[in-house]
């Protein structure tokens, strides 16, 4: 609109746009003045009246704005609220309310519209006057900012543009924000909480909009802000925060003169101190986000020259000529650069182009990868242009957070200044943080920035990094850097921190005592608030610690010369230079200072000593210049009890802290008025003249800390370790906080701007609050402490911190000081790293920016705490609903009064439904106990050898036997209709008249720990937001539930989790909503794995839950797995369970378990008799674990109540039929549906209670699953629960609240268990999901990573042993630097050998990418554990252990890997002279075996400790077919060795082979070699014949096909009967087979072998064939040692199976063993052994098993078992025949859900033990229907022989014997029982992954042995009926406690001379030991 106004002061027509902006402009009217003023005065008129109907426009509009809202909120109401009342099924009334408003709302907007007519016609008419105006021309206004008709527009300032009176400076600067739209960049929540932002509209002086113009039309927005209550028609004092890509739909809105913050203003230009240029909001979201290494980073810090010089990627959107400039003067940069050797990255093409920004035709596209190049880089090119943009601010934001400095290139045909380009720059000042250069000068940047030093490099990243982190870290961060930006602008102060302050002081604070009135007088504050108006803005905004906060005192204030008179002071301090020269007391009496009259305070901090105390104040009460006296007592009702304060004029402030914390002493109480503080513990006796100096020193520096004791450390080069001491020196590293004096300024840094993760390290150490305190101050000022010493005088002493210098040429980044959880890099402050024997390393102290963790004192056991929260929880509940009741009534005063009396009364009755709920959880929480029933009973008598339990009968207790149920199932696959796998359920009629069913919803999220992602990649992409929002969810409900089971994934989260969540989390566990299932490290495998690995990623687990959350799980979760086996189950009954789930079991086993209603039982073990291992266990009944196969048999009906898949969810249900939101319109069907499902899942089971698990892989990552999930099942519960009809009770509920409502439900028995359960024996192997579908391939799948599992879990458990051993014996002898980091390697090795437990992880069942994850993960661990044995050897077989910090003995270990899918190198040891080696036995039995190592020479001898000869036999190593390696030769000798003990040897080099090993014999095969190739060797061509070539040693003959070098026939020779056992490779063929499946397309058909090339080498201590096979070496060796390894033959082969395709190689033994009905045993994790029969119903790979350890087949009179040292698929498909799959290659998947093939082979090693045993006339026929049977102690021997080889170490070339012992064994008798193992001596974790305890947790395994074989040649005995722990050990046994497995549950404490232990056969148990 264009409506002249004549002024006639000036005879001029103002010209005002009612429009888009409002402009002023003037011209002269030359028109009569009398027509003039007439006709103004019709318009004046015309104005009046438009804006009084614009008023009431305005009015209207606000209250149609309101009503609006009102309705908004009553429909959110209604939605909240219940979809039907409980007394009646009518809708809310809230529908009522809501049609009012509508009428209402209807009403207001026809009188607006009657106005805007009205309006109208006023236009209209004013126009027609405006025409008669002579010369007064309207201006049509262009409404774009770049017309020239709105530079006044354009011009706007604060002073013409804004209303200074709403922001007087004797006000704090207030900001009231409104919302518009929706917005996920901000946190409204923290944004709110700022202490500026308002919630009183009319108080505020400025008002933020926040809008996202992208997002929205112009229409809306513009309709938006003209309703807003404080537009004013011009919306002055208004901020639009622009969070949208791009402000141009901006463009077309009338914003009056409100101020615009946004990034990309296009081609438009800032208002200069006006608008404000800020970041891409946008950046800040999940898509866009710059996603990089963090800052903390050792690259960003130490690298401050990176690989390239300057860096550019980008792409030109326009080939204009600003850009072809551009792009030629980059080309001419790269082109000097290259020519003077500069690496620079310079590209104007990108490869992938990043199109995730809004670009503008001028800018250059920023390329994908522009991050990791970024991170390379020293500087990056950031061009600018006419207006900010999109590229030049995302691309200086990837620089900040890189660390890259920028280097701003300027357009020639800029016309702008930096403020109007980049961020802040009105304060901010970039030239600090780059460098700023023309476009003509791009060539030469190379050069300019070439001669740039390290300082300047150092200080300006720095500096950027402070700018990022304390102005754009985070979207929050830039909005509140935006305001201050605005106050600072206007001039005001920040907000008042000692305001802050009264609001976050935890305890009380008050006088000990009244002051003396005479001296309050005297009491003299500072001068607070001094600089409110005259502080530097610039120095604000560029140094720490930011512009946020108005601070009452400052440390670096400049005052007065100290020589200064000050007149008119009377008293107080005088001039220096008024004492004249004094000295000493004279000197000390003239204290002067730069203050003319000052005082300190006293904050003393004390805990638990009153008396000193005492005596200290008395000490303190004359001080001269004391101000007050701050008292913190920390726990002061415990120690303040009857303290009587001294009496002296001195005020004295008591803090009556609740808890102990060192931090409390720097707390800024608003009492603490004076600048000085003088901190000082209770027990510091300093003088009244030493404080009154020190006093003064601090007055002259008042920036620094001055203190008394100091402390200093450096770094001993000669003992490689940090010296640290405390005595009187001028050089010091700190000075303690223990008396010193600080500025007041930083105590408020301290608690509110440094991190909080800091002051929580200091609580959790209690201790270094002075280390903190230290840095913090340097950090700020760049300058050290101050040390005073009284020694010889006063004395002064001003150190160079250490912590500011560089004093190691690899020095440790420290983040110091941590502004809004950033970091202080390493530009900053380099220190050295501190000393171990402190207990405090920086980097621990100071960890990452999302570690912000609070101290929760919680003054109650864990027990009491759940019942008052769960009271406090329902008194809530109960006065809520009151007072909803009240205000309700309140509302309604015209209700009627029978209604009113209804809802009293039930009021009263969900009031009484409470307290007897509240009554019910109290009782059960008082029983609810430590579950102590984990132990093993005593329940037969064991005779001295322990045979009598192997030949007694077992495993016939069970009501379902496993092996006879396979018998019976036809495994047939009929359609079952919806339920494919079963049946079409019926639910009798009346099935639920009498009963009510109970149903438990359990939200899950399934999260594996590496699958099609890696471990690290799953957590950080979904299961660290799956926690985050479960926690988040959970809390806003007390009713909601969900468990959770990796505690590898939750352990990432709980270390980046903050403060609060952890705490939540904690919460949730502790009421149980949260509940932790299994509690395992992972959810491991169970068919590949060993007990070893089971139990030690448990007891990770639960000893992470342990220390973390405090809690103990109770119940078992296992619904991924391929299969299960008793073992597991057996454990966690040990580990003090009850209960446990699971799911992947044959889909025929479930029918059958089913239509006998079994799919609940009692778990128990073979072997037991009674009921001791009974658990109780529940199998789903359906095909998977996800959401359609939960609820109830119908996949299709229980798919719609995912509420994950809605339409637009992502996800969708395979049949067709999406969820439907649950609404007032179809709750009741739908709850119908739902609730048929379960009724129909009830009839499978014997009770009325339900579970229905809630979840699927990864589920709840999205933030808004768990919103839909938990809300539409909320209303379904609503609706069924308030329908007594329905005879349904149903909710959320965890696994243990499932388990816990089936036992009450059917009883229980004494023990615990539910009544009337059958019991159940046996495993569920092998898997099937459907049709023949068989997961047999996994037993075998990647079988390379499954020997490299156990690989490191025999160097893991031989390095736990070791370390605990060595341990102890280093805290005896006093060793304090005894491998200072060796157990931080324990405990990340077993996580990643837990880590590999995990079902998709040993299976071989994850993507290429995964697999080699775990792979490095293994190999780092197995070197890591060869460090650690190395080191533990290093102490104990050192003879003199005061030296063993010397570098004379060194220790090599015989063995490595290069890479993770490398085969074991045998390292060559060079003897020279001699060289000792050093044998280690992990295994606790005596034991004598052949070793092998690899020499440079064959002219060697071997000698014992007692310098005794070895025999000994040297072999030559081949090179290839034709010539052995010259100098790399095997020496093979026995050695003898005691249980955990260590021996050693000596290799001596010899003039004559004579004397020394006897070299072996090699006939060569199938080829020709020449004769004589190696003098001493005896290398001969041999033929094939007929004539077996035979091996012989004390115990077996092997025969060998002469042609083949095959297995032909072996005996044992205590029988001399001789056993067929022909050995042939061959494979399966397939076309279907993938990771998981084994589908052959038949019989194994064998590899041809024909002539192959092999070697015979004979010696007298080993035979052995070497003999090349297609796809496999093999290679067989007889030991002739007498020792265990010459029971059995040895077979290793390394298989390569890489040429093959669709391919599966096997190895079979065909016997003429005749074991009946095909049955033979194999073992189930290594643990027991279970009875396998081939049946002939099932299809081959239905007959596949897994074999962790060993399997076997026997007859009457023998046994032949195959030991394996790793997991494989094994079967016996014919009579007398074991074949075991070895490699898999195929190219297909199986459709499981990997999605590839199995192609990453390896060369794969193998080792087999085949043992023939004959049996003795004691043995009895084990019955056919007995399922279990057991491995002879020769049998257990030789598994644990070949799985736990000997450790070999090779000392140094200079380390001789006399500084070594001979030998070293803990054992007192050098070794265990035959029958007991020693599973593991593991060292219990502290508090921290770096610290152990003095505890160990010793667990022993009691063998189940077959007496009915040879004991022969072992070096032990059977274990008695009883053994004495303590006659073990040659350690002293101080401390002894019996455990559950897992250390969850303790029992009493065992003392006295002897500690007798009852040790059960088969029975694992768990001893804490405290050996000294």
């Amino acid at each position: 609109f264009n409506i002249p106004h004549y002024n006639s002061s000036n005879q001029s027509c103002d010209h005002t746009s009612l429009g888009r902006y409002v402009v002023e402009s003037t011209e002269k009217c030359q028109q009569n003045v009398d027509s003039c003023l007439y006709l103004e005065a019709r318009v004046k008129r015309l104005r009046s009246i438009k804006a009084a109907i614009q008023n009431e426009i305005k009015v209207l509009s606000s209250r149609r704005f309101q009503l609006d809202h009102d309705v908004a909120q009553l429909q959110l109401l209604k939605h909240n609220q219940p979809i039907y009342d409980n007394n009646q099924d009518k809708p809310c009334q809230c529908k009522k309310d809501t049609d009012i408003l509508k009428k209402t709302i209807f009403h207001q907007r026809s009188q607006i519209s009657l106005q805007n007519d009205l309006l109208t016609s006023l236009h209209q008419a004013s126009t027609k006057i405006q025409h008669k105006l002579p010369h007064c021309k309207p201006i049509n206004i262009n409404l774009t900012w770049k017309s020239e008709a709105t530079k006044s527009l354009r011009d706007c300032n604060l002073q013409r543009c804004f209303h200074y009176d709403r922001c007087p400076i004797n006000k704090i600067f207030t900001a009231y924000i409104y919302w518009y739209g929706y917005n996920t960049i901000l946190n409204s929540r923290n944004l709110q909480s700022l202490p500026f932002v308002t919630s009183n509209v009319s108080n505020a002086c400025l008002y933020v909009v926040i809008i996202n113009s992208t997002a929205t039309t112009h229409t809306d927005l513009q309709g938006y802000l003209h309703t807003l209550p404080t537009w004013h028609q011009n919306g002055k004092n208004h901020l639009l925060v622009d969070i949208g890509w791009t402000i141009k739909n901006l463009l077309a809105v009338n914003i009056g003169y409100a101020m615009v913050a946004g990034a990309n203003f296009a081609h438009l230009v800032p208002r200069m101190n006006f608008d404000i240029v800020i970041p891409p909001m946008q950046l800040y979201s999940k898509l866009h986000f710059i996603n990089t290494t963090p800052l903390h980073s050792p690259q960003f810090a130490v690298s401050l020259q990176r690989e390239y010089l300057l860096h550019f990627q980008g792409q030109a959107i326009t080939n204009n000529s600003i850009n072809q400039y551009f792009r030629a003067q980059l080309n001419s940069l790269s082109s000097i650069a290259k020519s003077i050797g500069i690496k620079v990255d310079i590209q104007t093409q990108c490869p992938n182009i990043n199109n995730l920004y809004h670009y503008h035709n001028f800018e250059w596209r920023l390329c994908r990868n522009n991050n990791k190049i970024l991170q390379k880089s020293t500087f990056t090119i950031i061009l600018l242009h006419n207006a900010p943009c999109i590229s030049t601010l995302a691309r200086l934001m990837q620089a900040l957070v890189s660390g890259s400095i920028p280097v701003f290139i300027t357009d020639y045909s800029i016309k702008i200044t930096l403020a109007q380009t980049l961020p802040f720059a009105e304060y901010i000042d970039w030239n600090l943080i780059g460098v700023i250069l023309p476009s003509t000068r791009l060539p030469e940047v190379a050069r300019v920035l070439i001669s740039m030093t390290n300082s300047d490099i150092v200080k300006k990243r720095s500096q950027g990094q402070f700018f990022y982190r304390t102005y754009f870290s985070k979207s929050d961060q830039v909005l509140h850097a935006t305001l201050a930006l605005l106050r600072t602008r206007l001039q005001l102060p920040a907000y008042p921190i000692d305001q802050y302050v009264k609001k976050h002081l935890p305890d009380k604070l008050a006088l000990a005592h009244p002051i003396n009135i005479n001296k309050a007088n005297l009491l003299i504050p500072s001068i607070s608030y001094a600089r409110n108006f005259s502080s530097n803005w610039y120095n604000l905004w560029n140094n720490a610690p930011g512009p946020y906060w108005l601070y009452p005192f400052n440390a670096d204030n400049t005052f007065l010369p100290t020589d200064s008179q000050f007149n008119g002071f009377g008293k107080g301090f005088q001039p220096i230079n008024g004492g004249g020269t004094a000295f000493g007391k004279s000197f000390n009496k003239h204290l002067g200072g730069n203050y003319p009259v000052e005082q300190f305070t006293i904050v003393i901090l004390t805990h638990n000593r009153p008396k000193i105390l005492h005596q200290r104040l008395i000490h303190l009460s004359n001080m001269l210049y004391l101000n007050k006296i701050v008292v913190v007592w920390n726990e002061y009702d415990k120690y303040a009890k009857n303290f009587q304060w001294p009496q002296f004029d001195i005020p004295i402030y008591i803090y009556k802290s609740k808890r102990n914390s060192l931090n409390d002493r720097f707390f800024p109480f608003n009492t603490i008025n004076t600048e000085a503080v003088l901190s000082l513990d209770d027990d510091v006796d300093l003088s009244a003249d030493e404080i009154d100096f020190a006093f003064r020193v601090w007055r002259e520096s008042r920036d620094r800390i001055v203190g008394f004791p100091a402390r200093h450390h450096t770094w001993n080069p000669l003992a490689k370790k940090w010296f640290y001491d405390s005595n009187k020196t001028c050089q010091l590293s700190m000075v303690l906080t223990g008396a010193a004096f600080i500025h007041k300024y930083y105590l408020f840094l301290y608690t509110f701007t440094m991190s909080e993760h800091i002051r929580k390290k200091v609580d959790d150490l209690m201790n270094c609050e002075d280390i903190a305190m230290n840095f913090l101050v340097s950090h700020i000022t760049g300058k050290s402490p101050i040390k005073y010493s009284a020694a010889g005088g006063w004395l002064a002493t001003i150190a160079s911190i250490k912590a500011a210098t560089v004093l190691n040429s690899t020095p440790i980044l420290t983040p110091l000081f941590l502004y809004h959880k950033s970091y202080l890099s390493l530009e900053i402050i380099l220190i050295k790293p501190p000393l171990k024997e402190l207990s405090f390393a920086v980097e621990d102290l100071l960890l990452s920016e999302k570690k912000v963790i609070p101290v929760f004192i919680v003054p109650i056991d864990t027990a009491m705490k759940r019942r008052v929260f769960l009271f406090s929880a329902a008194v809530f509940v109960v006065i809520f609903f009151t007072m909803h009741m009240v205000v309700d009534q309140m509302a309604q005063p015209n209700a009627d009064n029978v209604a009113q009396a209804q809802k009293l009364v039930k009021l009263n009755e969900e009031i009484n439904q409470l307290k007897n709920s509240l009554s019910e959880t109290k009782k059960s929480l008082s029983s609810e106990g430590d579950n102590i029933n984990y132990k093993a009973k005593q329940l037969i008598s064991v005779d001295s050898t322990g045979c009598s339990f192997a030949q007694s009968e077992s495993g016939l207790s069970a009501d379902i036997k496993m092996l006879d149920i396979y018998k019976i199932i036809p495994f047939d696959n009929p359609d079952g209709g919806a339920w494919k796998q079963g049946w079409d359920i019926n639910v009798p009629s009346g099935a639920f008249d009498n009963e009510i069913l109970q149903v438990f919803v359990v939200p899950h999220s399934h999260n594996d720990p590496g699958w099609i992602k890696t471990f690290q990649r799953y957590y950080l992409d979904q299961s660290k937001h799956i926690i985050s929002n479960v926690v988040a969810n959970l809390e806003s409900n007390p009713n909601r539930k969900f468990i959770w089971a990796e505690i590898s994934f939750l352990s990432l989260w709980w270390n980046d989790a903050s403060a609060a969540q952890r705490s939540s989390f904690k919460k949730l566990v502790n009421n149980g909503q949260l509940e932790i299932v299994t509690g395992g490290w992972v959810m491991n495998d169970e068919a590949n794995t060993n007990y070893y690995a089971m139990i030690d990623q448990m007891i990770e687990g639960h000893e992470w839950v342990r220390l973390n959350i405090g809690v103990k799980p109770r119940v078992g979760w296992s619904i991924d797995p391929f299969g299960y086996t008793p073992t597991m189950a057996y454990l966690l009954k040990r580990m003090g369970m009850d209960s446990m789930l699971i799911q992947r079991v044959h889909y025929s086993v479930k029918k059958y378990l089913a239509q006998k209603r079994q799919l609940e039982f009692m778990w128990r073990q073979n072997w037991d008799r009674g009921s001791n291992t009974d658990i109780l266990c529940h199998v789903m009944p359906f095909y998977s674990y996800d959401i359609p196969h939960t609820c109830g048999p119908d996949p299709a009906v229980c798919c719609q109540f995912d509420f994950q898949r809605l339409p637009g969810g992502g996800v969708y249900c395979p049949w067709n039929i999406p969820p439907q939101p649950i609404s007032h319109a179809n709750v009741q069907q739908r709850a119908s549906m739902l609730l048929q499902q379960y009724r129909k899942k009830a009839q499978l089971f014997r009770t009325n209670v339900v579970i229905a698990p809630l979840g699927d892989d990864f589920r709840y990552a999205d933030p808004q699953e768990p919103v839909r999930q938990f809300t539409n099942y909320e209303k379904l519960f609503q609706y069924m629960n308030s329908k007594p009809e329905l005879k349904v009770k149903i909710q959320f509920g965890t696994l243990s609240d499932y388990f816990k409502a089936l036992r009450k439900s059917t009883g229980q028995n004494d023990d615990g268990s539910p009544k009337g359960y059958p019991k159940l024996g046996g495993d569920f192997m092998t898997y099937a999901d459907r049709d023949q579908h068989y997961w047999s391939g996994y037993f075998t799948s990647r079988p390379f990573y499954k020997n490299l599992d156990r690989v490191l879990e025999t160097k893991h458990r031989a390095a736990e042993i070791a370390y605990s051993l060595a341990s102890r014996v280093a805290a005896k002898e006093k060793i304090s630097n005894y491998a200072t980091n060796q157990f931080s390697l324990l405990v990340k090795s077993r996580r990643n050998l837990g880590l590999f437990q995990h079902h998709d992880g040993v299976t071989g069942t994850a993507k290429d990418h995964v697999v080699i994850d775990y792979g490095n993960r293994m190999v780092e661990s197995v070197r890591d554990m060869q460090s650690v044995i190395a080191s533990a050897a290093k102490l104990l077989m050192t003879k003199d252990k005061e030296s063993y910090g010397s570098n004379d003995i060194q220790f090599d270990v015989d063995e490595s890997r290069a890479t993770h899918d490398s085969l074991t190198k045998k390292h060559v040891l060079s003897v020279t002279k001699s060289r000792i080696v050093v044998f280690y036995n992990s295994l606790a039995q005596k034991r004598k075996e052949l070793v092998s190592i690899h020499v440079s020479t064959p002219n060697i001898k071997v000698v014992d400790a007692n310098d005794q000869t070895i025999a000994c036999q040297i072999n030559l190593q081949w090179r290839d077919k034709n010539s052995p390696h010259e100098n790399e030769f095997e020496v093979l000798f026995p050695i003898e060795i005691s249980g955990l003990g260590f021996t050693r040897v000596t290799i001596k080099k010899i003039d004559s082979s004579s004397e020394g090993c006897k070299p072996s014999k090699t006939s060569i095969y199938n080829h020709k070699v020449k004769q004589n190739l190696m003098k001493g060797f005896d290398v001969r061509n041999a033929e094939c014949g007929k004539d077996y070539i035979t091996m012989e040693n004390s115990f077996l003959i092997a025969d060998f096909d002469r042609c083949t070098g095959l297995l032909q026939n072996i005996a044992d020779k205590s029988s001399g009967i001789k056993r067929s056992a022909e050995l042939r490779f061959l494979q399966y063929t397939t076309v279907s087979s993938g990771a998981y499946l084994f589908l052959p397309t038949g019989t194994a058909k064998e590899v041809h072998i024909r002539n192959p090339f092999f070697r015979h080498i004979s010696g007298f201590l080993r035979d052995e064939i070497q003999a090349y096979y297609p796809n496999v070496y093999h290679n067989v060796k007889l030991v002739d040692t007498n020792g265990i390894d010459s029971r059995s033959l040895h077979i290793h082969n390394i298989v390569d199976v890489r040429d093959m395709n669709n391919r599966e190689l096997i190895m079979r033994i065909s016997t003429n063993i005749r074991n009946s009905n095909r049955e033979y045993f194999t073992d189930l994790n290594g643990f027991q052994m279970q009875r396998r029969r081939t049946l002939d119903k099932l299809p081959l790979q239905a007959n596949y098993y897994p074999m962790p350890t060993m399997a076997f087949l026997q007859d009457a009179r023998l046994r032949m078992t195959l030991h394996s040292m790793q997991a494989s698929g094994i079967a016996s498909l014919t009579q007398g025949a074991l074949e075991v799959m070895l490699d898999r290659r195929l190219g297909q998947d199986d459709n499981r859900g990997l999605g590839q093939g199995v192609h990453d082979n390896k060369r794969t090693p193998y080792h087999f033990a085949l043992l023939l045993e004959n049996m003795t006339k004691k043995q009895t026929t084990v019955k056919a229907k007995i399922p279990i049977a057991y491995p002879s102690l020769i049998g257990h021997a030789v598994s644990q022989t070949i799985n736990h080889p000997m450790n070999i170490l090779f000392g140094d070339e200079k380390l001789s014997d006399e500084k070594l012992l001979k030998s070293y064994s803990p054992l007192k008798s050098s070794s265990f029982p035959c029958d007991l193992h020693l599973v593991t001596a593991r060292s219990i974790q502290g508090e921290s992954n770096s610290k152990a305890t003095d505890e160990t947790a010793i667990i022993l395994h009691r063998y189940g042995y077959d007496c009915g074989y040879s004991m022969t040649p072992l070096l032990c005995t059977p274990l008695g009926s009883k053994i004495d722990f303590r006659s073990l050990w040659n350690l002293e046994v101080s401390k002894f406690k019996e455990t559950s497995l897992t250390m969850m549950h303790e029992e009493s404490e065992k003392s006295g001379e002897s500690i007798d232990l009852l040790l059960q056969p088969m029975e694992l148990y768990t001893y804490k030991v405290k050996f000294n």
